[in-house]
C-alpha cells in the first residue's frame, strides 16, 4: 500500500475516534435551590448548573453566571443503571458542599469537603439530594 493510502486510513481512524468521543460526551443538568461550594471555598449561587467531566476533572458551570468551577474528586465511583443521576450535598449550619456526583451507569465522583472549624466539623451533616437530567453535549 502506498503512503498516501496509509495516511487516508489513519485520518479516517482518527476521525472515527474523535466522532465517538464527541458522541459520548454527556452534559448533566441540575437546578440547585441553595448556595453551595464545589471543589473550592468559593460560594456558588442557587440556580441552574451544567456538569461535565473529562477524565477525573469535573466542570460545574453556572447557567446564569457562565462561570465554571473545576472540581477534582478524592475518589471515582461507579453507579448502576438503576440509580438515577444525582448530586449529593453535605449541609452543615448555613454551608452546603458538593459531596458526590452520581451518573446512572457511569463513573461518578466523591469530593472532599472544605476545611471547617472544630465546632462546625463536629456537627452532623444534613444530606441533600438534587436530581440530575442528562443530555448529549452540543
Amino acid at each position: 500500500m502506498s503512503s498516501s493510502n496509509w495516511r487516508i486510513i489513519t485520518l479516517a481512524a482518527m476521525l472515527a475516534v474523535a466522532f465517538t468521543t464527541a458522541q459520548a460526551q454527556v452534559t448533566l443538568k441540575a437546578q440547585v435551590p441553595f448556595s453551595f461550594t464545589a471543589g473550592s471555598d468559593k460560594i456558588q449561587q442557587p440556580g441552574g448548573y451544567s456538569i461535565t467531566n473529562e477524565g477525573s476533572v469535573w466542570y460545574i458551570r453556572g447557567d446564569d453566571s457562565r462561570q465554571t468551577t473545576l472540581a477534582l474528586p478524592r475518589a471515582v465511583t461507579r453507579s448502576s443503571h438503576n440509580n438515577p443521576p444525582k448530586l449529593v450535598f453535605h449541609c452543615r449550619t448555613v454551608v452546603c458542599s458538593l459531596y458526590a456526583i452520581e451518573k446512572a451507569g457511569g463513573d461518578g465522583a466523591l469530593f472532599s469537603e472544605p476545611k471547617r472549624d472544630k465546632d462546625e466539623a463536629n456537627k452532623l451533616a444534613r444530606i441533600v439530594v438534587v436530581p440530575l437530567t442528562s443530555s448529549n453535549a452540543e
